[in-house]
C-alpha cells in the first residue's frame, strides 16, 4: 500500500508489488504449501503520466523474459503477476499503460469521463476474479511466420484475444 503524496510514482509502488508477491511464493515453496489458488495480479490504477515510462517498460521487459526462462514459474510467464491497468482521465498516458499490461499477459481499462467510471472499474473486476485461459502459446507456425509480441495475452471473460502473426 503507498501513501498518496503528489506526483505519480509508478516504479518503486510495481517492485515493491513484485516483492510482496514473490516473497508469498518463496514461502510457500518453504513450507511446501499448495501454490497460489491462481495467477497473482497487480491492479494498478492511475490518473497520471510518469516520467520513467521507459524505465517500467524495461522492467516489465526483464521480468517477463525471467519469468519465461526454463526453471521459473509454470514456463510461459506462469509465475509472472498480470498487470492490470486503469487509467484515469485525460492525462494518463493511456498507451504506456496498455504496454506495461501486455507485457505481463495482463489486462488494461481507461476511462476517460465520470459518466463511465463505473462500468469499466466494475469490468475490470469481473476480469480480474476469472481468467479464462492463461499462459496461452502458438505451436506449428511456419517458418515464415512469427508473432509480434513474445507474449500472447491471457484469454478474459468476454473480452478477445488479439494475436499479431507477421508473415514474411
Amino acid at each position: 500500500q503507498q501513501e498518496a503524496g503528489g506526483g505519480t510514482n509508478i516504479a518503486q509502488p510495481l517492485r515493491d508489488a513484485h516483492q510482496q508477491i514473490a516473497q508469498v511464493q518463496a514461502q510457500q515453496q518453504q513450507h511446501n504449501a499448495a501454490a497460489l489458488p491462481s495467477t497473482p495480479i497487480i491492479l494498478l490504477i492511475t490518473d497520471g503520466a510518469t516520467w520513467d515510462e521507459h524505465e517500467i517498460v524495461t522492467e516489465a521487459q526483464q521480468r517477463a523474459a525471467s519469468a519465461d526462462a526454463p526453471g521459473h514459474g509454470a514456463g510461459q510467464g506462469g509465475g509472472l503477476p498480470r498487470i492490470m491497468t486503469f487509467g484515469l482521465g485525460p492525462y494518463c498516458n493511456h498507451q504506456f499503460l496498455k504496454t506495461l499490461s501486455s507485457l505481463s499477459g495482463g489486462y488494461n481499462v481507461n476511462s476517460l469521463s465520470r459518466a463511465t467510471l463505473k462500468a469499466k472499474m466494475d469490468r475490470l473486476v469481473v476480469v480480474c476474479e476469472a481468467p479464462v485461459l492463461t499462459n496461452l502459446h502458438i505451436e506449428g507456425l511456419p517458418l515464415e511466420a512469427e508473432l509480434t509480441s513474445d507474449r500472447l495475452p491471457d484469454l478474459y471473460l468476454g473480452q478477445p484475444v488479439v494475436i499479431g502473426i507477421k508473415y514474411r
